[in-house]
């Protein structure tokens, strides 16, 4: 029997969707949850890059416009930025909103009733045990937008960024295997 799709379950409708699987983790299956809620997306340097990147723009423009900036005192954006909504048996799963297209990310909590003009982002980690005894695990990124003006911005940025999400979500998952599999 297949597991639940947490990311579908939290968020059935999607207008954008992204998947990556790795195969054949050699781990128990603790050390494998216990790595990816541990995960810290400051400790790759490539991670660091891309969302610098990301985020230059809003922090430059602070100065002049701090209502469409961020502040440089403000943390990166990463995986701490999220909610975690589900933690079981099969996976764990994140949540998070906002206007990702602009500058400063519009960041609100993910509740199921979150406003027009906003887009809905879970981010899920699942794993299943393989025939030769090991885990796979797949993340899946589903996003949802609350209408159609958002959903038309949110495509426009989603063609620029998700080659570089894709990238993002393959290097977490590869470094989950290298620190899930290290000796300890």
């Amino acid at each position: 029997m297949a597991a639940r799709d947490l990311a579908a379950s939290l968020l059935p409708d999607s207008h954008f969707e992204e998947r990556h699987c790795i195969r054949g983790i050699d781990a128990p299956l603790e050390t494998l949850r216990a790595t990816i809620l541990g995960f810290d997306d400051h400790s790759d340097a490539w991670l660091n890059a891309l969302l610098w990147l990301r985020e230059l723009p809003a922090r430059l423009v602070y100065r002049w416009r701090p209502d469409l900036g961020l502040a440089p005192n403000q943390p990166r954006f990463g995986l701490a930025s999220f909610t975690r909504l589900v933690d079981d048996h099969t996976g764990v799963a994140f949540g998070l909103a906002g206007c990702f297209w602009r500058l400063n990310f519009g960041l609100q909590p993910f509740t199921p009733d979150n406003p027009p003009g906003i887009a809905k982002l879970v981010l899920s980690f699942q794993w299943q045990r393989n025939a030769a005894g090991h885990h796979d695990l797949t993340t899946v990124t589903r996003i949802y937008c609350t209408d159609d003006r958002a959903r038309r911005r949110m495509a426009l940025y989603w063609a620029v960024i998700r080659p570089f999400s894709g990238l993002i979500r393959l290097r977490l998952l590869n470094h989950i295997r290298r620190a899930s599999q290290a000796p300890h």
